[in-house]
């Protein structure tokens, strides 16, 4: 079986932490902007041995502005010299309060970076992580620029296109998994990206299907098919509470939700770049 590629371990990673840190709260995140960002930081730090992961506050990528010439600001940025380059805005804000405006200077963001410094790179992973909830006018804008999104109820896109080999065998546990048929259906995804991966919306030939009534397709099924996952998930082994489950995993990593989400409550916004 073939591993999770990086931008999948990342992506899986900042779910958990997403989903942990508003796991029996429902009034609103207890983390601003600046923590988690360095949550998310921290998570890509955890993932493989990267060549260069870069933090909140620097206005290049890698040291260079993009085609503009002018300062703008990503996350978090990971390249380790092989895979594609993994680019994340990280948004506390909320419950459905997100704006597009978000996606739209995201998106513009990653297409100056695109015209520079990755012009000669395969189409970067973009992830925007939302530790509030976001709706559905939100996340259609993201999709239609080939950003993927996360937030604490819904799994990144990337993750529920190769189901089976990120959770093997769950897909007969779903109460609908034909949601799964579905979302490949959508987005075009054939045998080969699904064995191999990793899938990504911002693929040039797939931006082109991402328009009008699929991107409300999309929106549709990361919502259902992300709740039916975290059932599945959490009843699939009897006697195994998925929360501390997800805990274990993490920190057999070097993530120790509890630690590593009260730390970043503590941390300045100065310490969050570093």
């Amino acid at each position: 079986m073939r591993p999770l590629h990086l931008s999948e371990a990342f992506a899986l990673r900042t779910f958990w932490l997403a989903h942990l840190a508003r796991s029996g709260n429902d009034e609103g995140t207890a983390l601003d902007g600046w923590q988690w960002q360095s949550v998310v930081h921290a998570v890509a730090r955890s993932v493989g041995r990267f060549l260069l992961v870069q933090g909140p506050g620097a206005g290049r990528l890698f040291g260079r502005h993009g085609a503009s010439g002018m300062p703008a600001e990503i996350d978090t940025a990971v390249d380790d010299g092989a895979e594609r380059v993994i680019l994340v805005e990280a948004k506390a804000v909320a419950d459905y309060s997100l704006s597009r405006d978000a996606a739209f200077v995201f998106a513009g963001k990653i297409r100056d970076h695109e015209r520079g410094s990755l012009r000669r790179r395969p189409a970067p992973y973009c992830l925007l992580a939302s530790v509030g909830r976001l709706d559905a006018v939100f996340c259609r804008w993201a999709f239609y620029e080939g950003i993927d999104i996360l937030d604490p109820d819904r799994l990144p896109v990337t993750i529920l296109a190769r189901l089976p080999l990120v959770f093997p065998g769950l897909l007969d546990h779903l109460e609908a998994g034909h949601l799964f048929e579905w979302l490949c259906e959508v987005l075009a995804i054939d045998d080969e990206e699904l064995r191999v991966g990793p899938v990504l919306l911002r693929h040039p030939n797939r931006r082109d299907r991402l328009q009008g009534t699929n991107l409300e397709d999309v929106n549709q099924i990361q919502a259902a098919l992300s709740e039916d996952v975290l059932t599945a998930l959490s009843t699939r082994c009897p006697g195994q509470d998925l929360r501390r489950r997800v805990e274990r995993e993490l920190a057999s990593l070097g993530l120790v939700p509890a630690e590593l989400l009260a730390g970043a409550m503590h941390r300045s916004p100065l310490e969050a770049t570093r």
